[in-house]
């Protein structure tokens, strides 16, 4: 299925980089911009389904623009791909709309994996981001590990382990990469203070989670 892209970054060559590297796999690229005003522009004229943005790099495109960008188009889902961010940056960017988050060191295949799940709706992070939101989500997690800690997805994962099903298999029946699988089993076993599939399958059992 064809999905409209717009690439968001002021850098010349990672704008270009992600051009080539999308269209090679079939993606749509509606707009390459180079700062806040093109960006808006793209959005105003076309249906986009995902903005890759880099908003420390876009002119002027501060956090804020971000949460403006969504009201605009809700439908839109961001993914930042950006250099090196701190905690505080990064946790703040998820609470105003970035759906997905990579640094600038991740790999082709993970910008591939992370922008099919943007695209979908699924939420994506590298591990360096990803430790930084568990971090902030383990701060404020009841002492019990009970199930309404993780999120609806991290459950499917959850049922589909507990039925005894590889990594790969799980991403088949639930149409995800297997790069996003790994990240979520990565996700529920730190939420739960578990250290393998067969903990996890473990506390399904214990806390009667369905498998159906």
């Amino acid at each position: 299925m064809s999905r409209n892209v717009v690439i968001a970054d002021a850098q010349f060559i990672v704008r270009h980089g992600l051009y080539d590297l999308l269209r090679k796999n079939g993606y749509e690229i509606t707009e390459m911009c180079e700062n806040k005003n093109e960006t808006f522009s793209a959005i105003s004229q076309s249906v986009i389904d995902v903005l890759i943005l880099d908003y420390n790099k876009v002119e002027e495109f501060s956090l804020e623009e971000v949460a403006e960008v969504k009201s605009l188009s809700p439908d839109t889902n961001i993914i930042a791909i950006t250099d090196y961010s701190n905690k505080t940056e990064v946790l703040r960017a998820i609470e105003v709309g970035v759906l997905s988050f990579l640094t600038k060191d991740c790999d082709k295949r993970e910008i591939l994996d992370a922008i099919e799940a943007t695209s979908k709706g699924e939420k994506f992070f590298c591990n360096r981001v990803l430790d930084f939101i568990l971090e902030g989500q383990i701060e404020k997690l009841p002492t019990n590990c009970k199930p309404s800690i993780l999120s609806s997805r991290e459950m499917d994962v959850v049922k589909c382990m507990s039925r005894g099903l590889k990594a790969k298999d799980i991403a088949d029946e639930l149409d995800l990469s297997i790069h996003t699988i790994y990240t979520h089993q990565k996700n529920i076993m730190k939420k739960l203070n578990l250290k393998s599939s067969a903990e996890v399958i473990l506390y399904a059992l214990n806390e009667g989670i369905s498998t159906t």
